[in-house]
């Protein structure tokens, strides 16, 4: 007889290595983009200091921030951020556990760069600055995306943690959704029906 293959969800070791892959592409694709948007010094010696996300820190209307950061930037960093919770609501529905899991520490990892402040400091770039570009857009519209004291990053880590904690709400919500879609459309067909 045939083995059966297990899907995505049903394999804990599939569901991290291809959830982190995902997740962690996803993040790369917006920061790689967000890098060369706001950190590449262009031509006239500006950089991210003087446009993007830090130059909005001059003023947080819309209509600045639309200007300035790009409002396909914070679109794309909005849909990441739905899309992450909506996933784990999946993960939830499928009762796997370790996809969501993997979400929620990718969402934890940026705190490893605050661990050493000293310059050059290798985690804070890789850690913190990549693994927030992701959401840094979607920051900008609560005006958390550079803070005045750039030692200073207590705003930036609350969101962090928010978007972890629903995450992990989106599984929650999406287990108890199971729960109800169970009992009105699956039943055992071990069962005798009569």
């Amino acid at each position: 007889m045939e083995k059966e293959k297990k899907k995505i969800y049903e394999s804990i070791p599939k569901a991290i290595v291809y959830t982190f892959l995902i997740y962690f592409l996803a993040i790369a694709e917006l920061g790689i983009l967000s890098g060369f948007r706001f950190d590449i010094v262009t031509p006239g010696g500006k950089n991210g200091a003087a446009i993007g996300l830090m130059g909005s820190t001059k003023g947080y209307e819309l209509a600045r921030i639309g200007a300035e950061v790009g409002w396909q930037f914070v679109v794309m960093s909005v849909l990441l951020f739905c899309g992450a919770i909506g996933y784990c609501f999946w993960m939830g529905f499928h009762r796997q556990i370790w996809g969501a899991v993997t979400v929620v520490v990718v969402n934890l990892l940026p705190m490893v760069g605050l661990v050493n402040t000293t310059e050059p400091n290798g985690l804070y770039s890789f850690f913190w600055g990549y693994g927030t570009s992701g959401v840094l857009p979607f920051m900008s519209l609560f005006g958390l995306h550079m803070p005045s004291d750039p030692n200073n990053r207590i705003g930036q880590i609350i969101f962090m943690i928010v978007f972890a904690i629903l995450c992990a709400a989106g599984w929650f919500v999406g287990k108890a959704y199971r729960k109800s879609y169970a009992r009105k459309y699956e039943f055992d067909l071990s069962v005798p029906l009569a």
